[in-house]
């Protein structure tokens, strides 16, 4: 083979001494290297596939079938590289998409571990925890499932509740605008948690949680006779149970110390300055994966998998439980079976 000119679009054509044929030499390698690297951009991302088209100068079309065969690459496994490693804290979520929930470990800066399941359940979380040492302090966003769960796996772990987390309960119980003095008493306790930064403005909340109780306890232990339509038994039931709900959610955390653990790290924090109060920095990293999965059809279930997989750049790996159904328009069907522990 020896150079003989170039092509209309500049690349140097090539002719065989033998026979006369004349072509180019392509480096698929290189190809598909930069077409993964867009994928993952977008997975990871805010950038949409028209603005991928127009920056490549082709079609929305064209892109996706650039990316069809990105959708199928098995993500590899993260746990691999931090085995044996004790960190300092340790995030806890999961997000759901078309293929199930994916819960994940994570750091302040990478993900740790991951788990296909369908619900949050403990010993889905068990499943998880067991692959990772436990660190010293693991935040979570008051699931039953991972609470229990780091009881059993993590038995010397503390547990920091995240603070966004324990308002959204509290908003849930007395709504932005509530009613009643101690409903708006309550919720402005709640949204104070956030900006707290010292053990001494920790503890003068504690003080108004409890001057909350007390001005309020009577009013709150108020009940009301309603009557059963369908057996015209009449019952006991709080007047103000929403207000007490709320109420009741501070008051477990504050007397779990579940609260302030980042004002007050157990000893062995390298870095106590990095020490945070909620699982903020890993759902941004769920918020783009997630909504890219929401948002494509019910045919691209597999994709949708592979999309939550990729969290903040970090490679993550598919779980075969789950039924993953991939179709092309006009193209081949690929179905994985079920575990006998997770049927359809």
């Amino acid at each position: 083979m020896k150079r003989n000119g170039t092509t209309s679009k500049g690349t140097t054509r090539w002719r065989c001494k033998q026979c006369g044929a004349s072509s180019v030499k392509r480096r698929n390698d290189i190809t598909n290297a930069a077409v993964f690297t867009q994928f993952i951009e977008h997975c990871t991302t805010a950038i949409s596939l028209d603005d991928l088209a127009k920056r490549n100068g082709v079609s929305r079309a064209t892109m996706k079938r650039r990316f069809k065969w990105c959708w199928l690459v098995d993500v590899p496994d993260p746990t691999a590289g931090h085995h044996k490693r004790i960190y300092d804290q340790v995030f806890l979520d999961g997000t759901y998409t078309a293929g199930g929930c994916l819960i994940v470990a994570a750091t302040i800066d990478h993900v740790i571990a991951w788990h296909w399941c369908k619900h949050e359940t403990t010993r889905d979380y068990q499943l998880l925890l067991e692959r990772i040492e436990a660190p010293l302090i693991a935040v979570i966003d008051g699931g039953q499932g991972a609470y229990s769960a780091i009881k059993k796996c993590w038995p010397t772990t503390k547990i920091q509740r995240c603070l966004v987390h324990a308002q959204r309960v509290v908003r849930r119980y007395t709504t932005t605008n509530p009613r009643t003095d101690a409903g708006r008493t309550i919720y402005r306790l709640a949204l104070k948690l956030t900006r707290i930064t010292t053990l001494d403005e920790a503890a003068a909340w504690g003080v108004q949680l409890h001057e909350f109780s007390t001005i309020y306890r009577e009013w709150m232990n108020e009940k009301t006779m309603i009557k059963d339509p369908k057996t015209g038994a009449w019952t006991r039931v709080w007047t103000h149970h929403n207000v007490r709900k709320a109420y009741n959610s501070l008051n477990h955390l504050w007397r779990s110390e579940m609260l302030f653990v980042y004002l007050n790290p157990p000893a062995g924090v390298l870095a106590p300055e990095r020490i945070k109060s909620t699982t903020n920095s890993l759902e941004r990293r769920h918020q783009r994966p997630a909504q890219t999965a929401r948002q494509n059809p019910p045919r691209q279930i597999r994709a949708n998998d592979n999309a939550a997989c990729w969290i903040g750049g970090s490679a993550l790996k598919k779980r075969n439980c789950l039924t993953i159904r991939y179709e092309s328009p006009g193209g081949p069907t690929e179905t994985r079976a079920n575990s006998p522990k997770y049927p359809p």
